[in-house]
């Protein structure tokens, strides 16, 4: 019976040590309450404005929604697909895209969704500096200086502007990358692997945006017949520290068309990396 024993209790060691399950990387969603700095510096929408609206002109556009916690409108991307953020102070940690650590992989943990231009408004009335959260002041080429000032001053006093979206994007990363950061070896990845799983960082997961923009401005006063043969010319202006040079349009002596083309990340979701 002695010799049974033995044997028994090794077969019963075996079966438990591949009963035990190996640990992987799982994502799970974040409340806005995992978000620990004012208000002011975090990017929450705050009543008044219209990001929860841009929200439901996404989920309409693209027919996919997603439960965005974070929303950006910022001249340029603040944030990249996959990178990691401390939530007490919103700076980025590690960056997936850096160095190209993922290398050809990423391609394939990444979903794509992009629909045709949908061309809603924004009912309400939306300044171009309170849509942006930056004063935008158009800047014009060399000999058209003298008409720089008129422009934005029309611009600053516009007595109405209406917003409208063109083309949404809708980017997520895939369980990929969970399978990758498992499996890995590669010594950029294992560093991200590790910034991912820090309990006070939190990682952009999914992402909606829209490659332009139009504005309608009614303007306070008439525009200058100057102003007006440069508008009917359709140029193309630039707004420092903007990769998009926003288009002009006159459409009669009050009223002045503003088309920005380029891709801006309005809203994202990010969620928090544990191993289980």
């Amino acid at each position: 019976m002695k010799q049974l024993i033995a044997p028994f209790m090794l077969l019963l060691v075996i079966l438990s040590s591949c009963s035990e399950k190996i640990k992987t990387i799982h994502f799970s969603p974040v409340g806005i309450s995992e978000f620990n700095v004012p208000i002011d510096s975090l990017p929450i929408p705050q009543s008044g404005q219209n990001l929860p609206a841009l929200q439901r002109l996404h989920d309409s556009c693209m027919g996919v929604s997603f439960a965005a916690n974070a929303y950006f409108l910022r001249n340029k991307d603040t944030f990249s697909l996959g990178c990691v953020i401390n939530k007490h102070t919103m700076q980025m940690v590690k960056n997936l895209a850096s160095r190209g650590a993922a290398g050809p992989n990423i391609f394939s943990m990444v979903n794509v969704m992009a629909a045709k231009p949908c061309y809603n408004k924004l009912t309400d009335n939306v300044p171009m500096d309170s849509f942006f959260r930056k004063k935008v002041e158009l800047q014009l080429p060399a000999q058209y200086q003298p008409l720089q000032n008129e422009l934005n001053s029309l611009l600053n006093t516009a007595v109405y502007t209406t917003a409208e979206t063109g083309a949404w994007t809708y980017v997520e990363l895939t369980d990929g990358v969970g399978k990758l950061l498992d499996t890995t070896t590669n010594a950029d990845l294992l560093q991200y692997k590790e910034a991912i799983l820090q309990p006070d960082n939190l990682v952009l997961i999914r992402s909606g945006g829209v490659t332009d923009f139009t504005f309608h401005l009614t303007t306070a006063h008439p525009v200058s017949a100057a102003l007006k043969a440069f508008l009917l010319q359709k140029p193309f202006t630039t707004v420092e520290g903007w990769d998009a040079k926003p288009q002009l349009f006159y459409l009669d002596d009050t009223h002045i068309e503003v088309n920005v083309i380029g891709y801006f990340q309005v809203m994202g979701q990010f969620m928090k990396a544990e191993m289980r």
